[in-house]
């Protein structure tokens, strides 16, 4: 779950900074969050402040807190637990705060994945390949066994040095897709 992906064209509303520039100061940034102790209020309001859009602040944490509220898709979910019921392991690795996870959790999330880690917890975000291997380990297998899918490509950006198989994330249908060529779903 990108917490910058599905906010920022409202992001990029609010500020006016073009989507590319609040994006990659996102992104050298969001580490703070992700393993460190800050929350995704703190860093998004370091961020517009750093770029000089500090009075936008409440605004943009409001737009986040509302990204928060319809952020499961059921489908997404009953295809997991699909997935496992065929017998596969699967497991979900997020950079996120350990506030979010706390919250995932509470919420359920967590039921429908045999491993759940959560980069603040582990001290470790993706595209870390010790992230990767704390997974594989979780699921018990080695990463040329994994299948590893997300909706940024620079979590993917090791896959092969890591040795797992990458899917980037578009939508729904074309995950699916990706798991019927692979034989996992018919």
């Amino acid at each position: 779950m990108n917490h910058s992906k599905p906010a920022m064209p409202g992001f990029v509303k609010i500020t006016g900074l073009p989507a590319e520039e609040l994006r990659a100061y996102y992104l050298q940034h969001n580490h703070l969050a992700n393993v460190g102790n800050m929350s995704y209020e703190e860093l998004w309001t370091k961020v517009v402040t750093d770029l000089g859009q500090g009075d936008k602040a409440a605004q943009i944490i409001e737009h986040l807190h509302q990204q928060h509220k319809n952020e499961f898709d059921t489908r997404m979910l009953d295809l997991v637990d699909e997935i496992r019921q065929r017998g596969y392991k699967t497991g979900l690795l997020s950079n996120n705060t350990k506030e979010n996870g706390a919250r995932l959790r509470k919420q359920g999330l967590d039921k429908h994945f045999d491993v759940f880690l959560i980069s603040a917890e582990i001290g470790i975000q993706k595209p870390d390949p010790e992230a990767f291997h704390l997974l594989s380990e979780g699921l018990g297998v080695i990463p040329v066994q994994m299948i590893f899918v997300d909706d940024s490509e620079s979590s993917l950006r090791l896959a092969k040095e890591i040795g797992y198989h990458p899917i980037l994330f578009k939508n729904y249908e074309q995950f699916r897709v990706e798991l019927i060529k692979l034989n996992i779903l018919k």
